[in-house]
C-alpha cells in the first residue's frame, strides 16, 4: 500500500488581502466618524491612549489579521506514486463572513498530474502552475484567493523529479 506523502499547504482566502485592507480601512473610517459624532470628540483631539484602544478594540472585533484569519480552506499537496495530488479542504457553510465559525472540511480531490519518465522538473513545475491557474480561474469569479508565495518561494528549491521518485535514466 502506497502511503500519501504531504508536502505543502496552501491557504485560500475569501478575498485578496489588498481587497480586505480596502474594506478595512473604509470600515475604520466609518467607525471614527460615528466615534466623533457620538462622543463629541474630534479625532485629533482625542487623548492618544483612547486613540489607540479605539483602533485595537476596532482591529479585533473586525476580525484580526487577514493572515490565517481569512482563509477559509486549504489545499493540500501530496505525492501518491508518480502524481502530484491536491486534496481541498473547505470551510462549511454558504457564505463566508469576517469572523467565521464555520469548520473546515474535506471537499474533494482539487486536481491530480500525472508524470512521464521523461519529464523534466521544470516541466512539472509548469503542469502544477497550470492547475493552480485552472483552479484559481475557476474560483476567482466569487473573490477567492490562492496564497502562493510561500510555494513559489521554494518552488524553484525543489527537484521535482526527485520528490515524485522519478529516477534519471542514468540510474536505473
Amino acid at each position: 500500500m502506497l502511503l500519501n506523502r504531504f508536502f505543502f499547504e496552501i491557504p485560500i482566502y475569501r478575498i485578496s488581502h489588498e481587497r480586505f485592507n480596502q474594506k478595512y480601512d473604509s470600515a475604520l473610517q466609518h467607525h471614527w466618524e460615528r466615534f466623533e459624532k457620538l462622543s463629541g470628540f474630534v479625532r485629533d483631539k482625542v487623548p492618544e491612549t483612547t486613540r489607540l484602544n479605539t483602533k485595537q478594540h476596532f482591529w479585533e472585533t473586525y476580525g484580526g489579521p487577514w493572515h490565517y484569519n481569512q482563509v477559509i480552506g486549504w489545499m493540500r499537496l501530496y505525492i501518491l506514486g508518480s502524481q502530484i495530488r491536491g486534496d481541498l479542504w473547505w470551510m462549511a457553510g454558504k457564505r463566508f463572513h469576517r469572523k467565521s465559525r464555520n469548520q473546515i472540511k474535506y471537499l474533494g480531490k482539487a486536481f491530480e498530474i500525472h508524470f512521464f519518465p521523461d519529464e523534466s522538473s521544470e516541466q512539472i513545475f509548469a503542469k502544477i502552475e497550470q492547475e493552480f491557474e485552472r483552479f484559481q480561474n475557476k474560483w476567482r469569479r466569487k473573490g477567492r484567493v490562492m496564497d502562493l508565495e510561500c510555494f513559489r518561494t521554494l518552488a524553484s528549491c525543489i527537484d521535482w523529479r526527485k520528490l515524485v521518485d522519478m529516477r534519471d535514466k542514468k540510474e536505473l
